[in-house]
């Protein structure tokens, strides 16, 4: 990396503009999050009250990072949006920082993460707890990388420990990168431990000791059973030898497969026969969905579909691999660079590929979670490294960056996004609604509604049962009324006059919004 500290300079100062670029244009491309996502802004703001952990599977170090983030920024939606950003600069940053490390030079290494900061992958997908997930895995491999192999074995298993409370399948790595020290140690490969490495290994020790006492193994909960029902039902539609319909709820097929069991290993003993048709169904489906993954994002496919994108990168990664290994054979001579050294690398293609085969091959962030590990692989295998010669290759990289790399603008989809959520949310923060000294009642009809409260804060927000909107009731008791899509037309036609003390809102062709009149009158401007 002392070679060209210059390029190294102009390298981050390229990523670091284009990610102040993209970043600057989440608000007006990105609706807030209605899921998951909610659901960890809402257990940190919790956090910050004083309300303890109820389930380690829910990613106790993310709610913390929400809680932090929360405490330093107070707003949910300014919240939400810096946490995008600063996961995209960390991921990215990591990443060209773990390829010179590996002596990537300066220019391939640049080109790649100016392209991985640009994908679908890194902004769109949700629940974002695998981005976060995945810069604690990077961040402990470029700490650990320049450490020998004996070492780092120990210390990943040790690590491991500490990140399943990230991700609860990254603690399945702990055994293997165990097996993998011991291997190395019957093989006479010990080294002496960095001062580093000792002082870093006794640190993620304690942590680890004091999440196991405080949080306990996060496979203790059901989560981890009902993602695998929730998609065991879903992939019916697309594999029928599964059994099961999918209009049937959650509980019956849980009760028909899996019986009493509460846990996922009890799943797995009490019906192996249904983890392996699921098992089969994915498997089939994966490739498809890690190609469609992976090239949604190109500017220059805007055009076609999923299916003959995937056909064009399927034909083109052998050519790109085949050249990237004749040239390293032509030019240096070829030499595997995974060995047992760089095994961890190669470990790490199991949590997002366990994710993938025994819950869904459709759900994005565990194809995000493959996909980063796809270029974290191929760039410390393949990228021209340092004291090799190759006239040209910096300028095909660059043209290669540059063909597939889309505009910043691409990032907010063709024409105007309708993001609903986010105008809702704004309309609210301008009519007051955060500094009312009372509950508000609201009625959210049409769409799932917990999401509200979670970025306008449950001490302002009284939810009322959405099915009281059919019909609708005379007079009308709420204070806010956010109507969507079908209720709107019924609505439509059973509203004759609207009653003097509402004020109504189009906010986007589907939703509407109702506000009483006097201290909320302010979300019906515009």
């Amino acid at each position: 990396m002392r070679r060209w500290p210059w390029l190294d300079i102009l390298w981050l100062a390229t990523l670091g503009i284009a990610w102040y670029r993209l970043q600057g244009q989440i608000p007006y491309a990105l609706d807030l999050s209605a899921s998951d996502e909610a659901y960890y802004l809402d257990l940190g703001r919790r956090w910050l009250t004083g309300v303890p952990d109820t389930d380690p599977a829910w990613s106790p170090w993310y709610v913390r990072w929400y809680g932090l983030l929360l405490r330093a920024l107070s707003d949910p939606v300014r919240v939400h949006d810096v946490n995008i950003g600063m996961q995209a600069l960390g991921l990215v940053g990591l990443t060209y920082g773990l390829w010179r490390r590996a002596r990537v030079r300066p220019t391939p290494a640049g080109v790649v993460s100016l392209f991985l900061l640009s994908t679908w992958m890194l902004w769109r997908v949700e629940p974002r707890v695998m981005h976060f997930a995945w810069l604690g895995v990077l961040a402990m491999a470029f700490w650990m990388y320049p450490w020998p192999a004996t070492v780092r074995a120990w210390s990943w298993a040790m690590a491991s420990i500490v990140l399943m409370w990230a991700r609860p399948e990254f603690g399945l790595l702990v055994p293997l990168f165990v097996l993998w020290g011991l291997q190395q140690r019957r093989r006479g490969m010990q080294s002496p431990w960095p001062l580093s490495a000792r002082v870093g290994l006794g640190i993620l020790a304690l942590v680890a000791v004091w999440g196991l006492v405080h949080w306990g193994m996060p496979w203790q909960s059901g989560r981890g059973l009902h993602a695998l029902v929730q998609h065991y039902r879903r992939n019916a539609s697309r594999c029928p030898e599964l059994g099961v319909s999918p209009q049937d709820s959650d509980a019956r097929v849980r009760e028909r497969l899996f019986g009493d069991a509460t846990r996922l290993f009890e799943a797995v003993l009490a019906n192996p026969t249904a983890l392996a048709r699921q098992v089969a169904c994915n498997a089939r489906f994966l490739p498809r969905d890690a190609l469609r993954a992976l090239v949604l994002h190109a500017a220059w496919w805007s055009g076609g579909t999923p299916r003959q994108a995937g056909l064009v990168l399927l034909a083109s990664l052998p050519i790109l691999i085949g050249g990237g290994v004749l040239w390293r054979w032509r030019y240096e001579g070829w030499r595997p660079r995974f060995s047992l050294h760089r095994l961890d690398i190669l470990l790490w293609a199991l949590p997002p590929l366990y994710d993938l085969l025994l819950i869904s091959s459709e759900r994005n962030h565990y194809l995000m979670a493959l996909g980063w590990w796809f270029w974290w692989m191929v760039g410390t295998a393949l990228l021209p490294r340092r004291g090799v010669r190759c006239p040209g290759c910096a300028l095909a990289l660059a043209g290669l960056g540059l063909a597939l790399l889309p505009p910043l603008e691409r990032l907010s989809a063709p024409g105007q996004p309708i993001l609903a959520r986010r105008e809702l949310v704004n309309t609210l923060y301008r009519a007051g609604l955060r500094h009312v000294e009372h509950p508000v009642t609201t009625l959210v009809a049409g769409h799932p509604s917990e999401w509200l409260e979670r970025f306008l804060g449950s001490q302002y927000i009284r939810e009322t049962d959405w099915r009281q909107a059919y019909p609708p009731p005379q007079p009308w008791t709420w204070d806010v009324i956010v109507l969507r899509d079908r209720v709107w037309l019924t609505w439509q036609r059973a509203i004759i006059t609207l009653p003097d003390n509402y004020c109504l809102r189009p906010l986007t062709t589907q939703v509407i919004l109702f506000a009483r009149t006097g201290p909320l009158s302010p979300a019906c401007r515009q």
